[in-house]
Formats: C-alpha cells, sequence, structure tokens
C-alpha cells in the first residue's frame, strides 16, 4: 500500500509542498471489488511504475487503460515474471536466464534514469 498512500499524501500536500516525482513499487491498482484508479487521475506529480506482469495486483492491461487519463506523466518500467514484490519465480529466472539481483538493478537503474530526468527538467 505503500504506492497508493504516497500517491493520496503527494495530492494532499500539492499546493503546499510539491512532491516533484514518485516511484511506485508495485501500485496496488486493483482492489477487492474496485478500481483504485481515482487518485493515479488526480495526480500532478510524475510517476514512475515499476511493475510485475505477475502482479495480481495490478494487471498491466488494467494499468494500460488507467495510464493515458491520469493528467500527470507516468513512466512504467515492466519486470517480467515479477510479482507484486517485484520477486521472480526459480522457474522465470531460469528461463529468463537472470539472476534476482540482476532484475532488481535493472529496476533501480530506471528508477536512477526517471529521477535523473526530473532533475535536470
Amino acid at each position: 500500500m505503500g504506492s497508493r498512500v504516497g500517491c493520496h499524501l503527494a495530492n494532499a500536500i500539492r499546493d503546499h509542498a510539491p512532491v516533484q516525482g514518485l516511484v511506485c513499487l508495485g501500485y496496488p491498482l486493483k482492489g477487492r471489488s474496485s478500481l483504485r484508479d481515482e487518485v493515479l487521475r488526480e495526480l500532478r506529480t510524475p510517476v514512475l511504475f515499476v511493475q510485475g506482469t505477475r502482479d495480481p495486483l495490478c494487471p498491466l492491461a488494467l494499468l494500460a487503460e488507467v495510464r493515458p487519463a491520469m493528467a500527470s506523466r507516468n513512466d512504467l518500467h515492466v519486470v517480467q515474471g515479477g510479482d507484486h514484490s517485484l520477486q521472480l519465480r526459480k522457474r522465470d529466472r531460469a528461463e529468463l536466464s537472470v539472476t534476482q539481483e540482476e532484475v532488481d538493478a535493472t529496476s533501480l537503474a530506471a528508477t536512477l534514469s526517471f529521477i535523473s530526468e526530473l532533475a535536470s527538467s
């Protein structure tokens, strides 16, 4: 829920202390019976979504429907085979010939690139 809370906080303080950017590691878009997209549509803060392809709380097809409706810049880094915690199963790591550390390093590089772009603009 940290990603969702961060989005709510950025919206709540936007007029007093604007947040320069958000990195959402596994955003919980899908609730028990609803889509949790209202806060995303209200965001004015640039956001990077780091999402796993096996995340049941944020199916990438649903996120793809929400992103164009967002007012803020929003980027996506996909973790192939990643779950909600961005972890790969052993068989996925073997199939992709990667270690979890390599996957994490790629996500970190995407995050640093996003932050660098925001800092330079």
